[in-house]
């Protein structure tokens, strides 16, 4: 018998003809129905997937602006932090630097307090000295008359050594006379 040949050239032979036929009319209206519905399921499924993948890159996108967003939101607020950090630094080293200056202020009032009440205290220590040494000094002066005073009432009431010698050369030789009268 000859052969006949399919789509794709090759040659078929005659009983497989038969089968194929036999197979077409048992089979055929099954197998085109399965085609129809495993194209349908694959487009579904394509379809499926394209919407997922729309979704999820639309969830995603959602993500990334959110992340962004708070990404952005978060480094607004370190920055604004920061800043106030900042902000309050300089505020503390003003504050210090004022402080500095006032108790500077304060330490040379104080001295300068100090070194008029130093000068004070010196000129009322010069003065009393002056005071006390003039004092010193009139007493001294008023001391020495009165030690003059004294002693010339002293040597006016004093009896002179030659006097009081005279005197005692008298009476000793007035006692010798009466022991030479009478021996």
């Amino acid at each position: 018998m000859p052969t006949k040949s399919d789509a794709n050239g090759k040659a078929k032979q005659p009983g497989e003809n038969n089968v194929e036929q036999i197979r077409e009319i048992i089979f055929g209206g099954h197998i085109r129905h399965y085609e129809e519905r495993f194209e349908e399921v694959e487009k579904t499924l394509d379809q499926s997937a394209k919407a997922l993948k729309k979704q999820f890159e639309q969830r995603l996108k959602t993500l990334e602006s959110m992340l962004d967003k708070r990404h952005d939101e978060s480094e607004a607020r370190l920055d604004q932090e920061a800043k106030e950090r900042d902000s309050g630094i300089v505020d503390l080293n003003k504050e210090i630097q004022q402080f500095r200056q006032d108790a500077n202020n304060q330490f040379a009032a104080l001295e300068d307090e100090l070194g008029q009440a130093v000068n004070e205290l010196r000129g009322s220590l010069k003065k009393l000295r002056t005071d006390l040494l003039k004092d010193a000094d009139k007493r001294q002066k008023a001391m020495s008359k009165d030690l003059q005073q004294a002693a010339s009432t002293l040597d006016e009431q004093k009896v002179g050594r030659k006097d009081l010698a005279q005197f005692l050369q008298q009476v000793a030789s007035q006692l010798d006379q009466p022991s030479a009268k009478s021996g």
